[in-house]
């Protein structure tokens, strides 16, 4: 299961194996078979993005001053977030995702060594893009507690320097 952008060829690979964990993931949360099937494809839509992220990193040449894992993340979230109708759904199937995985799962040495964050931080850093392109609508996730206060007051500013960054990149 896995999805990937391949620089030698300038192509991304979206694996049908990708879907059916995703597809497995949701059913394995307690959603019903339509459910399932609509957050995988969200989720889908937002792992797609992200390596369409490396794709314009790679052919455009655009600096990183940080983790390239976590820069496609964050462009997938801008995409979903600002040029699609309801593609707040990908960055919410694609932060469930991130939550049922970390689950039950205890990082170890090669969960701390690989290029991605992990889950867990994945999770929150989906959640924050999404409080802070809309505070004022997305203030239950702070209310109900799934986004720490003390993370959720830099989300604005986080949010509008992704948003600022991608513009000009």
């Amino acid at each position: 299961a896995n999805a990937l952008y391949d620089p030698n060829d300038s192509s991304i690979t979206m694996c049908y194996e990708l879907m059916e964990h995703f597809y497995k993931l949701f059913k394995s949360s307690g959603k019903n078979e339509q459910q399932a099937y609509e957050k995988m494809f969200d989720a889908v839509r937002f792992v797609f993005l992200h390596e369409l992220g490396h794709a314009m990193i790679d052919l455009y040449k655009l600096p990183m001053t940080g983790n390239e894992e976590d820069a496609a993340d964050r462009v997938s979230a801008y995409i979903c977030l600002e040029e699609i109708k309801d593609g707040v759904k990908s960055v919410l199937a694609a932060a469930d995702a991130f939550e049922i995985e970390s689950k039950g799962k205890t990082a170890d040495k090669r969960d701390m060594a690989d290029e991605h964050l992990l889950s867990e931080q994945r999770f929150y850093n989906s959640l924050c893009m999404i409080y802070g392109s809309n505070t004022v609508k997305y203030q239950n996730f702070v209310k109900q507690g799934y986004l720490p206060k003390e993370r959720a007051v830099r989300c604005p500013n986080e949010y509008e320097r992704t948003m600022q960054s991608w513009q000009s990149l």
